[in-house]
């Protein structure tokens, strides 16, 4: 264990974003192999997510991708996968022709609805060890982060 008290901010600096790297590689690592089973991926899953919030209605396709969790995401691409799983439909937008929508399946419900509990599960596992108060503080200084 490293005394803290004697290192300079710059080398705390360094242990913590190496720290948060290796912790996102881990539950990227966890999310993966969580989602596997269920032959979907991550972004893909994040599409459900974002199609849940209306389930009874559509989302055009850039503003499924202003939700999505990584921007880098292919949206298109993450779409047409969940579309020949049975999980997603595509249709023209009848006001405007350049524009797709997007809709969960009754299917693409029922898949969400399991992976959500399962999910809550694993996210329960694996921050168990972290008291309310440790979980706060941790949110609130992983956000005092972003917003620099």
């Amino acid at each position: 264990m490293k005394n803290h008290s004697l290192l300079t901010k710059k080398e705390i600096s360094k242990e913590m974003i190496h720290n948060i790297l290796v912790t996102n590689n881990w539950i990227n690592e966890k999310s993966n192999s969580f989602f596997k089973k269920f032959n979907l991926s991550l972004q893909q899953y994040n599409v459900l997510q974002v199609l849940m919030e209306k389930q009874e209605e559509s989302y055009a396709l850039r503003e499924i991708q202003i939700r999505m969790l990584s921007k880098m995401s292919n949206t298109t691409r993450l779409v047409g996968q969940l579309e020949n799983k049975g999980f997603a439909t595509r249709s023209r937008n009848l006001k405007n022709r350049r524009e797709v929508n997007i809709a969960i399946t009754s299917e693409g419900v029922k898949l969400f609805q399991r992976l959500e509990k399962e999910l809550n599960q694993l996210k329960k596992t694996t921050t168990e060890q972290l008291t309310k108060v440790e979980a706060l503080i941790l949110n609130r200084l992983l956000e005092k982060l972003k917003d620099t």
